[in-house]
């Protein structure tokens, strides 16, 4: 039976019957409903020819069976013949009869699955309303029972559909049973992060015990102790593990794969909302470790809030990447699973190398992770342009997120989500939320937010009543997600956990944190009120060790206290009075057998005698005075090689065992960031974790620099005679050489600079075009091929005198038009124009016009940085050291002898020659002239103008169906091609910034690469499809960018032609570069760039998502589309846009033109 449309049932009419568009859908679902047909399967129906008595069906399918597939109403208008009747009913009882095993997905209209809203649950207010499931055990079996054969959890070595989750699952919890677990019991886990992981956790609440995660690196001791104090029911851990030998002989140890045939699960209800779903234990100030008793009513609150402000679905996938001994790791493991979403699992170790995650969240197509700020600073610097373009919520969490820390997150990552929670591991992960904004203050703090759905807040002084609003106080935590207590402590329970000062029948949980609460209901975090600190979002208490310390035959009295090293990381650093005549020199050691390695202080300083203060108590700011007044351990490392010096910058210490100086895995990608940047060459976090020492790392960087097949910074190749072009200039010279007259790669762009002198703008100019070789660069040919020659001096910049003018945007462009238009010709000189215009002593335009052979969008937001550095500051002179483009143009060849860059052009081009196969040779665009005899043609541009809040709306659309800005209006974009060409194969070339590897993001010149889009937009897409689409293309685009577009065009072909290029004739250019906007020190520096007067597309649509209004425009080329008609095209393509924003479940020719 030939297929359905994916939205539901589709007749197809009589050939040549003539049937109104209108009338070839019978059955289709409402508006509003349309996702849940798009989310369903492909149903199949004979092709019947509909009798002629039938003229039409009016579809009258009530919105609650789409939702809730309960049942449906179909009104007939005319009379039909009986048997065609009859098998249309029966078609379509074959059509609900799938919907009724499909995933039913919570918000219809977007097409989000959301298992747990569609039970009822509803945002807002603080209880909890809802009839869904109770228990994680009942959520997680019955999204089991949805989506069957779903990806539900993977690794780097394995996938588990969710059948074979479900499976696996049963088989453990039934054993786990038979040993005893059930409700309220405990279950001690210790595993690497991998699907066995989650097939153990899921197991145990399957049984109806509550999970207890131990670290794979805590000491015997300390788990020995863990252990005795939880008393579990059973062990789950692979036989190889400690735990496995370390847990009493009498308790049952199960491996998470020693059941995996089918077994009998228990009920789902074997866990009841009072029940214990699991323990955690954090650090105790008297020393002792405390458990922290979670129960399902309070997980299920905060995950049901997450899933109703979130809505991931099918389609999306979840890093699990957290420690498993952080709550954060709960909802990472267990929101997936209940709304049909993957679990990605990240590599043992991994989440502590930010290199490594840019590459796993890319790779895996990652949507939703977290990160604690300290981390996230450190993953922004290695994210580079095109990383993670799947990612759609960032949460933060761990410690206090900064505004600058914030706004870098937006640069770096402008299509993402930023979110701040805050709780603490005793109210269910978080309490608190708050969406972050790119435009927010860079000064303002960043509140910790409002409370979530089921949880309420205090802030209370200290006589226990709430302080007016804006007044610092304690901040309290009541409602369903807090803690039942802490496990075997009564005491310490009933001290944290007290009546609330409203309703004494109800509890509260005293957090120790200091907040505040705005005027908006929202809070901020001001601090601890006692000695409990976080450490790379790990809560250390220090009282324990300082009681660890204690314990130690050389420690009579001892204080630790936190500080800020050298590299700005938050460290421990211990005092302590010695025992005269007991060696100290292994205090490290010792203490590594009691505390987990993060707990650990950096260094010990011993003193003759504790300072006091006028109370007794230990005089903080003066011990923190004593490591003030030690002399500066990098200092000593002044003289010695650069490695040391770098080793002493980070870590404070010349001590060269990493571990034993204190290093933390923040320290160890600071250092080895640094040492990229110094050395050039790059070591993984993994290798010098193997034997982390400073005599390890050198090696290791040695043989970095010598490994085949590298990619590590290149040298600097001899500027002399003629030199090599990268591929991506070579293409832009064939075309100059083409058409030596045309200025459709010309780059007109403008400076306005305020704040300082005429002489300084000048010497910034100068300065400017020293440091960057391509700016004084000439383009010969030699035998045919492009050459480069690197010239010594700078192009004079010519001044003109524009007192009295006005300061406009007409003077601007006009100033601009007299520069630029004139082609560039390669050989004579470099293609760089320079004039001045000085309309006072400080207020200047400074017009450069180059080719792009020399200058790309990346390198405007380059030059406009470092030319507001020159104005500002003194210029450090020409750095014969640094890296230019002729360098990258010889790395490039060098790259391209080696097999494994060969073989992945060959399989990129496996992929272009099936994606391209049998493409149209055009568009058969509305014009009003045929096409010239040029490729390069008169252009002119059009503005767009969006409604106001079409940025929030955008937004909005690609965080609900998992996209970027540029999937979205590069579908929407398509989408309008074809239906003003009538066509449904639409190729659109997309340029990318390319800027890989990393150490090419501060050259200037040319890098952009043009990647061919195909989208078919067949007559029965919704908006939706075609955004699904337009995602698989950009993605799978983006993994084959490898292979140059002549390249591309070289194997598939296509229509060769004087007069246009082949492939495309349309282009959608997405400008998301750093803004060109820079202020320093009174100093502004802002960019405007205008398009060029030729061009070799018709249409070119250019958008500018980082301006002011959301800027875009429609460059056409003048001659074969009037004025008038692109005038009408941009409103069109606004229009369209906007409405395709607002109706992704739309088909696409019910949108108007």
């Amino acid at each position: 039976m030939p297929p359905f449309r994916r939205h539901g049932i589709r007749w197809s009419p009589v050939p040549g019957a003539g049937w109104p568009r209108s009338w070839r859908r019978v059955f289709r679902a409402p508006p509003g409903d349309r996702a849940v047909a798009r989310r369903s399967p492909r149903v199949h129906t004979p092709s019947t020819p509909f009798p002629e008595s039938v003229r039409h069906f009016v579809n009258t399918s009530t919105s609650a069976l789409v939702r809730r597939v309960a049942g449906a109403g179909l009104r007939q208008i005319t009379s039909p013949v009986d048997q065609c009747k009859e098998r249309f009913l029966d078609q379509i009882r074959i059509f609900l009869k799938c919907f009724r095993c499909a995933t039913v997905p919570s918000r219809a209209s977007l097409g989000r699955s959301c298992s747990i809203r569609r039970q009822g649950i509803h945002e807002g207010g603080s209880t909890v309303s809802g009839t869904g499931p109770e228990s994680l055990c009942a959520a997680l079996v019955e999204q089991f029972r949805r989506t069957p054969d779903a990806r539900a959890v993977c690794d780097d070595r394995q996938v588990l559909t969710y059948r074979e989750l479900d499976v696996r699952s049963a088989a453990l919890a039934e054993a786990l049973v038979a040993a005893g677990v059930g409700p309220d019991r405990i279950v001690a886990l210790q595993m690497e992060r991998s699907v066995d992981l989650a097939v153990a956790i899921v197991a145990v609440v399957r049984a109806g015990g509550a999970w207890l995660p131990l670290s794979t690196t805590d000491p015997d001791r300390r788990i020995l102790a863990l252990l005795r104090d939880a008393a579990p029911a059973a062990v789950v851990a692979e036989e190889s593990s400690r735990l496995w030998s370390l847990a009493d002989g009498g308790v049952p140890r199960l491996t998470p794969r020693a059941h995996a045939g089918p077994g009998q699960a228990p009920p789902i209800d074997s866990a009841a909302p009072h029940h214990l779903a699991y323990v955690l234990y954090t650090s105790g100030s008297t020393g002792r470790p405390k458990g922290v008793m979670i129960e399902h009513a309070a997980i299920v609150n905060r995950l049901r809030w997450m899933q109703d402000r979130f809505g991931i679905g099918p389609g999306d996938v979840v890093a699990q990447k957290t420690p498993y001994t952080f709550d954060v790791s709960v909802w990472e493991f267990i929101w997936p699973l209940m709304t049909g979403a993957e679990l990605a699992f990240a590599a043992p170790d991994g989440h502590r190398d930010p290199g490594y995650l840019a590459r796993f969240l890319t790779e895996r197509r990652v949507t939703v992770t977290h990160f604690v700020p300290s981390m996230l600073t450190e993953f922004l610097r290695r994210v580079r342009p095109g990383d993670c373009p799947r990612l759609r919520s960032v949460m933060v969490s761990g410690e206090a997120l900064g505004p600058s820390l914030a706004r870098r997150f937006f640069e770096r990552l402008p299509h993402a989500e930023l979110h701040n929670l805050y709780g603490p591991t005793e109210a269910a992960v978080d309490v608190t939320h708050w969406q972050c904004a790119a435009d927010a203050s860079p000064t303002a703090p960043v509140p910790i937010g409002h409370p979530i759905t089921g949880i309420e807040l205090l802030v209370v002084g200290e006589d226990g009543t709430e302080v007016p609003e804006g007044q610092v106080g304690e901040l309290c935590i009541a409602g369903v997600g807090i803690a039942r207590g802490y496990l075997n402590l009564p005491e310490i329970t009933a001290e944290r956990f007290v009546p609330h000062p409203a309703d004494p029948t109800r509890r509260m949980y005293r957090t120790g944190d200091l907040a505040s609460r705005r005027p908006d209901g929202a809070y901020l975090y001001h601090g601890r009120n006692d000695r409990q600190v976080k450490i790379g979002g790990v809560r250390i208490e220090l009282g324990e060790v300082e009681a660890a310390l204690q314990s130690l035959p050389c420690v009579e009295e001892c204080v630790v206290v936190t500080r800020a090293d050298a590299a700005g990381v938050a460290r421990l650093h211990a005092f302590a009075v010695l025992v005269p005549g007991v060696p100290w020199s292994g205090w490290r050691d010792e203490l590594l057998g009691i505390l987990p390695a993060g707990s650990i202080p950096a260094g010990l300083t011993p003193v003759d005698a504790m300072p006091k203060t006028a109370h007794g108590k230990a005089d903080v700011t003066a011990l923190r005075a004593i490591l003030e007044e030690q002399s500066d351990p990098s200092g000593q490392a002044a003289g010695a090689d650069p490695l040391e010096r770098l080793w002493a910058g980070v870590l404070g210490t010349t001590e060269p065992h990493f571990l034993r100086a204190g290093g933390t895995s923040l320290h160890a990608v600071r250092l080895l960031a640094d040492a990229a940047e110094e050395f050039g060459r790059t070591v993984a976090l993994a290798d010098f974790f193997t034997e982390p020492t400073l005599d390890r790392l050198r090696a290791l960087l040695t043989a970095a620099d010598t490994g085949p097949g590298t990619d590590t910074v290149p040298s600097r190749i001899p500027r002399e005679g003629e030199l090599p072009l990268n591929r991506y200039q070579e293409r832009l010279w064939f075309l100059q050489e083409l058409e030596p007259e045309s200025t459709a790669m010309s780059a007109p762009t403008a400076f306005r600079i305020t704040g300082v002198s005429a002489e300084r703008v000048a010497e910034g100019f100068a300065a400017l075009v020293r440091r960057h070789e391509v700016l004084r660069t000439t383009f010969r040919s030699v035998d045919g091929e492009p050459r480069a020659v690197v010239g010594a001096q700078p192009p004079a910049l010519e001044w003109t005198d524009g007192t009295g003018l006005t300061a406009d945007d007409a003077t601007v462009r006009r100033w601009v038009t007299q520069t630029a238009y004139e082609p560039f010709d390669l050989a004579a000189g470099p293609p760089l124009r320079a004039r001045a215009v000085s309309f006072g002593p400080a207020d200047h335009l400074l017009v450069m016009v180059t080719h792009q052979i020399i200058a790309d969008g990346w390198t405007w937001s380059l030059l406009t940085d470092e030319l507001s550095r020159l104005l500002t500051e003194p210029d450090p002179g020409p750095d014969d050291s640094r890296l230019q483009i002729v360098d990258h143009a010889a790395w490039q060849r060098t790259r391209e002898t080696r097999p494994e860059h060969r073989a992945a052009v060959e399989e990129s081009l496996r992929h272009w020659r099936t994606v391209l196969a049998n493409t149209p040779d055009g568009l058969d665009l509305p014009v009003d002239e045929p096409r010239g005899p040029s490729l390069s043609v008169p252009a002119d541009s059009v503005a767009l103008r969006w409604s106001p809040d079409f940025p929030a709306r955008l937004k909005r659309l690609c965080r609900e169906h998992g996209i970027t800005e540029f999937m979205a209006l590069l579908a929407g974009y398509t989408a309008w091609l074809a239906r003003l060409s009538g066509q449904e194969t639409v190729v659109v070339g997309t340029p990318m910034a390319n800027r890989t590897p990393p150490w090419t993001a501060d050259l200037a010149g040319y890098f952009v690469t043009t990647v061919p889009q195909r989208l078919e937009i067949d007559e029965d897409a919704t908006i939706a499809q075609v955004l699904d689409r337009a995602r698989t293309s950009v993605v799978a685009g983006q993994r084959h960018s490898v292979v140059p577009i002549e390249r591309i065009v070289a194997e598939v072909g296509g229509a060769r032609t004087a007069d246009r290029l082949p492939l495309f004739q349309n282009l959608f250019v997405f400008q998301n570069m750093p803004a060109w906007q820079r202020q320093t020190d009174g100093v502004t520096v802002r960019v405007q760039q205008f398009p060029p007067r030729h061009t070799h597309y018709d249409l070119k649509f250019e958008v500018f998502p980082l301006t002011e209004g959301y800027e875009a425009r429609l460059v056409y080329a003048r001659g074969r589309i009037s004025d008038e008609r692109a005038a009408l095209m941009a409103r069109q393509l606004a229009s369209f846009v906007e409405a395709a924003v607002d109706k992704p479940d739309a088909y696409v020719d019910e949108i108007a033109l």
